[in-house]
């Protein structure tokens, strides 16, 4: 959260860990195509062209490998309170935004 991550790209989530992401404001994806594991590489940049708006109307966000033009697609199981508390930036935002 302090260092600017928006996102956790794994293979799978222990349960604690996945809410405690949600709780900072970070995404938990998984792959959708587990083989997707061992094409990306250390160094290499990743955009994702609409983030928060694949966020919102489903489950599955895509991503560009900025050098190759390969598209990659994850996965997310948030429901709408962690989509509401990815949005507001993590728990404690959202908590001080709904107060006033």
């Amino acid at each position: 959260m302090y260092l600017g991550v928006k996102a956790v790209i794994t293979k799978s989530f222990a349960r604690i860990h996945k809410a405690n992401l949600i709780n900072f404001g970070i995404v938990p994806l998984v792959f959708e195509n587990p083989a997707d594991y061992d094409i990306l590489e250390e160094g290499m940049s990743l955009s994702f062209p609409s983030f928060m708006a694949d966020i919102k109307n489903g489950n599955r966000v895509k991503a560009v490998d900025a050098k190759s033009g390969k598209e990659f697609y994850f996965l997310h199981d948030l429901e709408k309170k962690g989509v509401d508390l990815i949005e507001a930036g993590g728990m404690l935002n959202y908590i001080f935004n709904t107060r006033k």
